[in-house]
């Protein structure tokens, strides 16, 4: 069993570069901060529910930046990737098959 357990640990660790460098180029960190910092009042102030409040939607939130900025990302590659294969299969034809002839 620690073969897979450091499989998934690596994962893990992969996963979490990847998506702390997406949350950096979102431009997330000022909110962030004062998200964090309105939960930590909350907790201080001892409003349990105003805290989890806080938190519940501090995390869906950045999820759901997360996920967009994923989808669009994935979307930008794939419409490159379909440009490149549309490129490559072009034929040369006519006019523009005499100027590549052409010394």
């Amino acid at each position: 069993m620690p073969r897979p357990m450091a499989l998934i640990s690596d994962l893990h660790r992969s996963d979490a570069r990847f998506l702390f460098a997406t949350w950096k180029q979102l431009d997330w960190q000022r909110r962030s901060a004062t998200e964090h910092r309105a939960i930590l009042d909350a907790i201080t102030r001892r409003d349990g529910d105003g805290a989890r409040a806080l938190l519940e939607t501090h995390v869906r939130e950045a999820g759901r930046a997360l996920l967009e900025r994923l989808r669009n990302t994935a979307r930008t590659e794939a419409d490159a990737a379909r440009t490149l294969h549309v490129d490559s299969t072009k034929t040369t034809t006519g006019e523009d098959a005499k100027e590549k002839r052409k010394p």
